[in-house]
Protein backbone atom coordinates (compact mmCIF):
# COMPACT_ATOMS: atom_id res chain seq x y z
CA UNK A 1 0.00 0.00 0.00
CA UNK A 2 1.15 3.16 -1.31
CA UNK A 3 0.29 6.40 1.31
CA UNK A 4 1.14 9.97 0.42
CA UNK A 5 0.28 12.88 2.72
CA UNK A 6 -2.14 11.26 5.13
CA UNK A 7 -2.44 12.23 8.61
CA UNK A 8 -4.76 11.28 11.33
CA UNK A 9 -7.98 13.50 11.77
CA UNK A 10 -10.97 13.59 13.66
CA UNK A 11 -13.81 13.18 11.32
CA UNK A 12 -17.33 12.32 10.85
CA UNK A 13 -18.44 9.33 9.11
CA UNK A 14 -21.57 8.71 6.70
CA UNK A 15 -22.31 5.59 5.40
CA UNK A 16 -25.92 5.15 3.44
CA UNK A 17 -27.24 2.21 2.12
CA UNK A 18 -30.49 0.92 0.12
CA UNK A 19 -33.30 -0.96 1.21
CA UNK A 20 -33.45 -4.29 -1.04
CA UNK A 21 -31.08 -2.96 -3.95
CA UNK A 22 -30.50 -6.29 -4.71
CA UNK A 23 -33.82 -7.28 -5.49
CA UNK A 24 -34.70 -4.01 -7.13
CA UNK A 25 -31.17 -4.74 -9.40
CA UNK A 26 -32.49 -7.77 -10.48
CA UNK A 27 -35.86 -6.82 -11.60
CA UNK A 28 -34.94 -3.71 -13.46
CA UNK A 29 -33.38 -3.24 -17.15
CA UNK A 30 -29.71 -2.59 -16.75
CA UNK A 31 -30.22 0.79 -18.20
CA UNK A 32 -33.17 2.16 -16.27
CA UNK A 33 -31.26 0.96 -13.47
CA UNK A 34 -28.13 2.74 -14.30
CA UNK A 35 -30.35 5.80 -15.22
CA UNK A 36 -31.95 5.23 -11.90
CA UNK A 37 -28.90 5.08 -9.33
CA UNK A 38 -27.17 8.03 -11.28
CA UNK A 39 -29.97 10.46 -10.71
CA UNK A 40 -30.18 8.79 -6.60
CA UNK A 41 -26.34 9.24 -6.43
CA UNK A 42 -26.02 12.94 -7.87
CA UNK A 43 -28.86 14.27 -5.89
CA UNK A 44 -27.51 12.74 -2.05
CA UNK A 45 -24.14 14.33 -3.65
CA UNK A 46 -25.14 18.03 -3.96
CA UNK A 47 -26.52 17.30 -0.92
CA UNK A 48 -23.75 16.25 1.31
CA UNK A 49 -21.13 18.92 -1.01
CA UNK A 50 -23.63 21.56 -0.24
CA UNK A 51 -23.66 20.97 3.71
CA UNK A 52 -19.36 20.84 3.66
CA UNK A 53 -19.13 17.03 3.52
CA UNK A 54 -16.31 15.18 1.75
CA UNK A 55 -17.92 12.33 -1.22
CA UNK A 56 -15.39 9.61 -0.46
CA UNK A 57 -16.71 7.11 -2.69
CA UNK A 58 -19.22 4.70 -3.83
CA UNK A 59 -19.49 0.79 -2.78
CA UNK A 60 -22.06 -0.60 -5.37
CA UNK A 61 -25.13 1.45 -4.24
CA UNK A 62 -23.93 2.86 -1.01
CA UNK A 63 -22.17 6.45 -0.06
CA UNK A 64 -19.47 7.02 1.91
CA UNK A 65 -18.69 10.61 3.15
CA UNK A 66 -17.24 12.13 5.77
CA UNK A 67 -16.34 15.82 7.29
CA UNK A 68 -13.52 17.34 8.99
CA UNK A 69 -11.14 16.57 5.47
CA UNK A 70 -9.60 17.82 3.69
CA UNK A 71 -10.39 20.79 5.77
CA UNK A 72 -11.12 21.17 8.77
CA UNK A 73 -15.10 21.59 10.13
CA UNK A 74 -16.27 23.09 13.55
CA UNK A 75 -19.28 21.20 13.66
CA UNK A 76 -18.81 18.04 11.69
CA UNK A 77 -21.52 15.96 12.84
CA UNK A 78 -24.32 18.48 12.58
CA UNK A 79 -23.59 18.56 9.30
CA UNK A 80 -23.24 14.98 8.62
CA UNK A 81 -26.61 14.55 10.64
CA UNK A 82 -28.17 17.39 8.89
CA UNK A 83 -27.38 15.83 5.17
CA UNK A 84 -28.61 12.45 6.06
CA UNK A 85 -32.16 14.05 7.79
CA UNK A 86 -32.49 16.30 3.87
CA UNK A 87 -31.53 13.33 2.28
CA UNK A 88 -34.15 11.46 3.69
CA UNK A 89 -36.63 14.29 2.43
CA UNK A 90 -35.62 15.11 -0.20
CA UNK A 91 -35.95 11.21 -0.91
CA UNK A 92 -39.84 11.33 -0.34
CA UNK A 93 -39.85 13.86 -3.44
CA UNK A 94 -37.88 11.60 -5.99
CA UNK A 95 -39.48 8.45 -4.89
CA UNK A 96 -43.02 10.00 -5.71
CA UNK A 97 -41.00 10.86 -8.95
CA UNK A 98 -40.32 7.53 -9.67
CA UNK A 99 -43.39 5.38 -9.17
CA UNK A 100 -45.17 8.26 -11.17
CA UNK A 101 -42.50 6.89 -13.87
CA UNK A 102 -43.54 3.10 -12.97
CA UNK A 103 -39.75 3.11 -11.16
CA UNK A 104 -39.18 1.08 -7.70
CA UNK A 105 -38.60 3.53 -4.49
CA UNK A 106 -35.28 3.68 -3.20
CA UNK A 107 -35.36 3.35 0.85
CA UNK A 108 -32.04 4.69 2.17
CA UNK A 109 -30.64 3.73 5.63
CA UNK A 110 -27.83 6.01 7.16
CA UNK A 111 -24.79 5.54 10.42
CA UNK A 112 -22.75 8.33 11.49
CA UNK A 113 -20.00 8.10 13.89
CA UNK A 114 -17.09 10.22 14.49
CA UNK A 115 -13.75 9.28 15.30
CA UNK A 116 -10.19 9.19 14.50
CA UNK A 117 -9.12 7.57 11.22
CA UNK A 118 -6.19 8.08 8.32
CA UNK A 119 -6.87 10.32 6.17
CA UNK A 120 -4.84 10.84 2.64
CA UNK A 121 -4.01 9.62 -0.62
CA UNK A 122 -4.05 6.03 -0.08
CA UNK A 123 -3.83 3.34 -2.56
CA UNK A 124 -0.94 1.56 -5.41
CA UNK A 125 1.48 2.87 -7.29
CA UNK A 126 -0.88 2.55 -10.18
CA UNK A 127 -3.52 4.13 -8.39
CA UNK A 128 -4.51 6.46 -5.37
CA UNK A 129 -7.60 7.43 -4.11
CA UNK A 130 -8.40 10.37 -1.53
CA UNK A 131 -9.92 8.45 1.29
CA UNK A 132 -10.40 7.79 5.11
CA UNK A 133 -9.10 4.47 7.03
CA UNK A 134 -9.42 2.95 10.57
CA UNK A 135 -12.00 1.69 13.19
CA UNK A 136 -14.04 4.50 12.88
CA UNK A 137 -14.83 3.94 9.44
CA UNK A 138 -16.28 0.39 10.71
CA UNK A 139 -18.51 1.60 12.93
CA UNK A 140 -20.09 4.21 10.84
CA UNK A 141 -21.05 1.21 8.51
CA UNK A 142 -22.18 -1.23 11.26
CA UNK A 143 -24.43 1.54 12.37
CA UNK A 144 -26.00 1.61 9.19
CA UNK A 145 -26.60 -1.91 9.13
CA UNK A 146 -28.18 -2.49 12.43
CA UNK A 147 -31.15 -0.16 11.00
CA UNK A 148 -32.13 -3.68 9.96
CA UNK A 149 -33.02 -4.94 12.92
CA UNK A 150 -34.41 -1.53 14.75
CA UNK A 151 -36.57 -0.79 11.60
CA UNK A 152 -35.05 2.53 11.60
CA UNK A 153 -33.08 5.56 9.17
CA UNK A 154 -30.60 6.81 10.64
CA UNK A 155 -28.46 5.28 13.77
CA UNK A 156 -25.74 7.52 15.03
CA UNK A 157 -23.37 6.33 17.95
CA UNK A 158 -23.01 7.95 21.16
CA UNK A 159 -20.53 9.84 20.71
CA UNK A 160 -21.99 12.00 17.91
CA UNK A 161 -25.37 12.04 20.03
CA UNK A 162 -23.04 14.04 22.46
CA UNK A 163 -22.18 16.78 19.89
CA UNK A 164 -25.95 17.14 18.31
CA UNK A 165 -28.62 16.17 21.25
CA UNK A 166 -29.12 19.95 21.47
CA UNK A 167 -30.02 20.43 18.01
CA UNK A 168 -31.86 17.50 16.86
CA UNK A 169 -34.68 15.53 18.13
CA UNK A 170 -32.60 11.90 18.60
CA UNK A 171 -34.11 8.85 20.72
CA UNK A 172 -32.47 6.13 22.59
CA UNK A 173 -32.42 2.45 20.65
CA UNK A 174 -30.71 0.33 22.90
CA UNK A 175 -27.15 -0.85 24.07
CA UNK A 176 -25.34 -2.98 22.38
CA UNK A 177 -21.66 -4.01 21.67
CA UNK A 178 -21.11 -3.62 17.91
CA UNK A 179 -19.30 -6.19 15.68
CA UNK A 180 -16.00 -6.39 16.38
CA UNK A 181 -16.05 -4.06 19.55
CA UNK A 182 -15.57 -4.81 23.53
CA UNK A 183 -17.03 -1.89 24.79
CA UNK A 184 -20.82 -1.28 24.79
CA UNK A 185 -21.90 1.69 23.64
CA UNK A 186 -25.77 3.38 23.52
CA UNK A 187 -27.05 3.74 20.28
CA UNK A 188 -29.52 6.98 19.03
CA UNK A 189 -32.18 6.92 16.32
CA UNK A 190 -31.72 10.85 14.71
CA UNK A 191 -35.41 11.83 14.13
CA UNK A 192 -35.85 15.29 13.26
CA UNK A 193 -34.39 18.35 12.77
CA UNK A 194 -37.20 20.19 14.84
CA UNK A 195 -39.75 18.66 17.75
CA UNK A 196 -42.57 20.30 15.71
CA UNK A 197 -41.96 18.32 12.66
CA UNK A 198 -42.55 14.73 14.51
CA UNK A 199 -46.96 13.99 14.77
CA UNK A 200 -46.27 12.47 18.52
CA UNK A 201 -45.26 13.49 21.53
CA UNK A 202 -41.31 12.27 21.88
CA UNK A 203 -41.23 13.50 25.81
CA UNK A 204 -43.83 11.24 26.68
CA UNK A 205 -42.91 8.35 24.53
CA UNK A 206 -39.15 8.88 25.67
CA UNK A 207 -40.55 8.73 28.99
CA UNK A 208 -42.22 5.37 28.72
CA UNK A 209 -39.29 3.86 26.73
CA UNK A 210 -36.96 4.62 29.27
CA UNK A 211 -39.03 2.99 31.84
CA UNK A 212 -39.58 0.05 29.66
CA UNK A 213 -36.09 -0.20 28.42
CA UNK A 214 -33.88 -0.13 32.30
CA UNK A 215 -36.56 -3.06 33.39
CA UNK A 216 -35.59 -4.84 29.81
CA UNK A 217 -31.72 -4.20 31.04
CA UNK A 218 -32.93 -5.42 34.67
CA UNK A 219 -34.42 -8.41 33.40
CA UNK A 220 -31.49 -9.43 31.34
CA UNK A 221 -28.75 -9.16 33.89
CA UNK A 222 -31.26 -11.80 36.00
Amino acid sequence: MRVLAAAKKTIAILFSDIKNFTSIAEEMDPDQLTHLICEYFDELSKIIISNKGTIDKFIGDSIMAFWGAPLSEEKPCFHAAKSALISLHYLEILNAKWQSEGKPKLLTRFGIHIGEAIVGNIGSAERLNYTAVGDAINIASRLENINKIYGTKIIVSEDVYQFIKDQFVLRMLDHVTLKGKAKVSYIYELIAEDVNQIPYDIHAYSTQFSKGFAFYQKTRLE
